[in-house]
């Protein structure tokens, strides 16, 4: 079945993520609500990007597995596609959302379907990635209605957000089109997650480029 061949992909590299994922902070800097005109001005410029791509890799890891992925992302208003795949392309799958559905493609072209992105892939693959936040966070801001609080940097810009259940640390921008957006993201569930018996997951998502709906270069590295 697809869930135990994906779930193999990185079984025998897990010592290699927990490496890779160093970076990120072992103890949560102090964080609060924050609510002034600038803050807010920048989440409601980059809450305007609606039509978005992105390609980069994932690596995620949980206290037995873990496994490296190379993502792309497109999103356009109220429709997106995720490419999500192990090296080599191994374990590819497809993720089609509309206004209607949302459909996962395995790579033998089989269709699963669930009530949202998160439960779907997390069911069909066991990989635990909060995309319906991540909407937001990848872009720099955090999940519209949902109580959060924040850590900014001297620019502004998010450097903690501790939301949903999550802990998200932001290392590094990169201008695109006239906007910071994030090229570098560590996720953690958050101590409060941990407490109410969810799974420990770490992810780092590291963008390589980044392409907006209007002119300009997207940025390589």
């Amino acid at each position: 079945m697809l869930q135990f061949a994906l779930r193999g992909i990185g079984k025998n590299i897990v010592i290699a993520f927990t490496l890779v994922l160093a970076g990120c902070v072992t103890t949560v800097p102090e964080l609060a609500s924050v609510d002034t005109p600038a803050w807010q001005a920048r989440q409601v410029r980059i809450t305007a990007l609606e039509n978005w791509e992105l390609s980069g890799r994932v690596v995620l890891q949980t206290k037995k597995e873990g496994w490296h992925l190379n993502l792309n992302w497109k999103r356009q208003a109220q429709q997106q596609q995720l490419d999500l795949a192990g090296p080599l392309n191994k374990g590819h799958i497809r993720v089609e959302q509309d206004r209607d559905q949302v459909i996962l493609i395995d790579a033998n072209q089989r269709q699963y379907t669930s009530d949202t992105i998160q439960n779907l892939i997390y069911e069909t693959t066991g990989w635990l990635l909060p995309i319906e936040s991540l909407v937001y966070w990848v872009r720099g801001i955090p999940e519209p209605a949902s109580i959060n609080r924040v850590q900014l940097d001297e620019q502004g810009r998010l450097r903690y957000l501790e939301q949903s259940g999550w802990f998200v640390e932001y290392a590094n921008y990169v201008a695109v089109n006239g906007h910071d957006l994030p090229d570098r993201i560590f996720l953690t569930r958050s101590a409060t997650a941990a407490n109410h018996g969810l799974p420990t997951v770490k992810v780092k998502l590291a963008v390589n480029q980044w392409r907006l709906d209007k002119p300009g270069s997207p940025k390589h590295h």
